[in-house]
């Protein structure tokens, strides 16, 4: 179970998460079976952090029998897992600021700090790297170029599931067969609208589409 504390003086939001059940080798091949089956010739998501008694580099694993069974695979985790998954080679990955700070072992403050280790991820056979930066928006960096995102301002109820909206938009409209401009603009207006929702709730598909055309998205030449 997890939860999240809102301070109403500051706004400060505090995030605890529980460390989850025990899940036997055999239960997770179980869920895995199917899963992998439904990857052929899609995207497999792999989202979140693992149980301590789960092996680090499960979603490594899970990356490469993604891509063996035709399918694609997009991450959106952080330290460890994170670190195994990229020696994978994963169609996309989706860190935020501070979760490439803490791959990359130091800040990075300017917006050319993040699209350099972007690059360098990218190297390391990362197709694509999402980087969300809150109110600063977003970046996508891929062998093609880089694109920003920008947010329309709206009311931030709760941000809890705005990331998870975003890779939700991102991977739709991929799946799609849409452009990176496109993908970006629709994991932005997810996000942006979730944020609008209390607590755990997530966007709602009318808000979505209002939102959608104030995002803007420019090529940068960094």
């Amino acid at each position: 179970m997890n939860s999240a504390i809102l301070e109403s003086v500051s706004g400060a939001q505090y995030e605890v998460s529980g460390v989850g059940p025990h899940v036997a080798a055999d239960q997770r091949e179980r869920l895995l079976e199917p899963f992998l089956t439904h990857c052929q010739g899609g995207l497999g998501i792999l989202c979140g952090s693992l149980q301590r008694d789960l092996p680090q580099d499960l979603f490594a694993d899970v990356v490469r029998r993604i891509h063996a069974a035709g399918g694609l695979a997009v991450i959106d985790s952080h330290d460890e897992p994170l670190r195994h998954a990229i020696d994978a080679g994963p169609f996309l990955i989706k860190p935020n600021r501070y979760e490439l700070e803490v791959l990359a072992g130091q800040s990075l403050p300017r917006q050319s700090d993040v699209v350099r280790e972007a690059r360098r991820l990218l190297e390391c056979g990362v197709g694509k790297v999402c980087v969300s930066m809150g109110a600063e928006g977003a970046l996508l960096v891929t062998a093609s170029g880089v694109l920003k995102g920008d947010a329309p301002s709206v009311p931030v109820v709760s941000t809890v599931g705005a990331g998870d909206s975003m890779v939700a938009g991102l991977a739709g409209r991929i799946a799609q067969g849409a452009s990176d401009e496109d993908a970006l603009r629709e994991g932005m207006a997810c996000s942006a609208a979730t944020v609008m929702q209390p607590g755990t709730e997530l966007f709602d598909q009318k808000t979505v589409d209002r939102l959608r055309d104030k995002v803007r998205v420019t090529p940068l030449s960094v």
